[in-house]
C-alpha cells in the first residue's frame, strides 16, 4: 500500500535512517514494509519515540490518517486506533540543515525544537496532516459545506450543523473532531464580532473575518470527521443518512465529482500549476498560498480564468494551496485545501 503524508503549520515529520540519524521531511511517499512500519520510499521509517506503529497484517487493510495525525487500520472486521503521529516544530526552522531530496538535518540554531500532535493547540494549532491515498475511496457520497456569504446566514448554518450533530436519531457522532463544545464557543465569539462590525468600529471588520476563519477551519474538521464515518460506513445507504443527519450538505458519489482545486507540478522546476472548478457568475478567482506558519497564508494575483501559474517556489519544500470565486454577491467560501511536494 502507497501513500502520501503532507504537513503544513511549521511542524515536520521526523523519520529515521537506516543508520539510526532521525532526519525531517514536510512530506513524503510512504509506504508499509514487511514488518508493518510506515517508510518513505527511500527506506526511512516514520520515527515515533514513545510508541512504535505498526500496522497489523495482512498490509493492504484500508488505513485512515486524519488531519490531527490520528492513524486507523480496518482490521479484523473493525476499526482500529493505532495513535497519532507525533511532528516536531522549530523555532528557526530556517536553520536546519538542508540534506537535499526533501529531508533537513536537526543543528544548534534551529532551537528550540518542540514535538506536539497536528492541532492540539499552541504552538500546533494550525498544523494538519493531509493523507492522500493511492487510490480514492469509490461510489461513496461526499459531505460538503455550502456556506453562504453573508455571515449571518453563515452563523445560521453553522449553528445548524451543531444542532443536528448534537441530536441526531442515528447516535453516529460520538466522538467529533473538534469537540462540538469548542466550536459552539468559536460561532458565539463569531456573532459577537459580527454584531460589533456592524457598528462599525475601527478594525472590527478584521477581527470579524479572523473568528469567522476560526468558525470555517473548526466546520471543515467536522466535515472531515463526518465524511470518515460515511467513508467507512457499511453501505451507501449509512453513508447517506451520516452525512444528512451531520446537517452538512449531501453532494453526489465521489468518483463522480470533480475536485475543487487541483495542483500539479510544471515542467519548469519550481513551479506549480493550479486548476480549479469554474463557479458560474464569477468575474475573478482570488488564490491563496501557505509554505510557512510565521506567514501564514499569503495572497497571490488573482485572475480571471480558474487557473493559474505559481513559479519561482523551492523544490523540495511542501505548498498549500486554495482559491475562492468572486462573485457579484461577493467572495464564495475558500475550496479545499491542496498540497503537493514542488519539484
Amino acid at each position: 500500500m502507497k501513500f502520501q503524508l503532507n504537513i503544513i503549520g511549521g511542524a515536520y515529520f521526523p523519520v529515521q535512517r537506516p543508520d539510526m540519524a532521525v532526519v525531517y521531511t514536510l512530506g513524503r511517499k510512504f509506504h508499509i514494509d514487511d514488518t508493518g512500519l510506515l517508510v518513505t520510499e527511500e527506506g526511512y521509517w516514520l520515527f515515533q519515540p514513545f510508541v512504535l506503529m505498526r500496522i497489523p497484517a495482512p498490509y493492504d487493510e484500508p488505513l485512515d490518517i486524519n488531519i490531527q495525525g490520528l492513524v486507523s487500520v480496518f482490521h479484523s472486521g473493525s476499526w482500529i486506533i493505532l495513535g497519532n503521529i507525533l511532528t516536531y516544530l522549530y523555532t528557526y526552522p530556517e536553520q536546519l540543515e538542508d540534506l537535499g531530496n526533501g529531508y533537513f538535518g536537526n543543528t544548534p540554531a534551529a532551537q528550540p525544537m518542540f514535538s506536539g500532535y497536528a492541532g492540539e493547540g499552541g504552538r500546533f494549532e494550525n498544523v494538519r496532516i493531509y493523507y492522500i491515498p493511492g487510490g480514492g475511496k469509490m461510489h461513496r457520497p461526499i459531505a460538503a459545506l455550502d456556506a453562504p456569504d453573508a455571515i449571518g446566514d453563515f452563523i445560521v448554518k453553522a449553528r445548524k450543523i451543531i444542532e443536528d450533530m448534537t441530536n441526531n436519531e442515528g447516535g453516529y457522532f460520538t466522538n467529533p473532531v473538534p469537540a462540538l463544545s469548542i466550536v459552539t464557543t468559536d460561532i458565539n465569539l463569531l456573532e459577537t464580532e459580527e454584531d460589533t462590525a456592524k457598528t462599525h468600529v475601527a478594525g472590527s471588520a478584521a477581527a470579524r473575518d479572523l473568528k469567522y476563519d476560526v468558525v470555517l477551519r473548526d466546520l471543515h474538521g467536522l466535515q472531515m470527521y463526518v465524511q470518515h464515518l460515511a467513508d467507512t460506513a457499511e453501505d451507501v445507504d449509512t453513508a447517506i443518512a451520516i452525512i444528512k443527519s451531520s446537517g452538512f450538505d449531501l453532494k453526489s458519489h465521489g468518483v463522480h465529482t470533480k475536485d475543487e482545486l487541483k495542483a500539479t507540478n510544471g515542467k519548469i522546476s519550481g513551479t506549480v500549476i493550479l486548476t480549479a472548478k469554474a463557479v458560474k457568475g464569477a468575474g475573478a478567482y482570488e488564490w491563496q498560498i501557505f509554505t510557512d506558519v510565521e506567514f501564514g497564508w499569503i495572497a497571490l494575483p488573482a485572475t480571471v480564468e480558474a487557473n493559474t501559474k505559481v513559479k519561482n517556489l523551492t523544490p523540495g519544500i511542501t505548498a498549500s494551496f486554495r482559491c475562492r470565486a468572486v462573485k457579484k454577491t461577493g467572495a464564495t467560501d475558500w475550496t479545499q485545501i491542496v498540497s503537493v511536494i514542488v519539484t
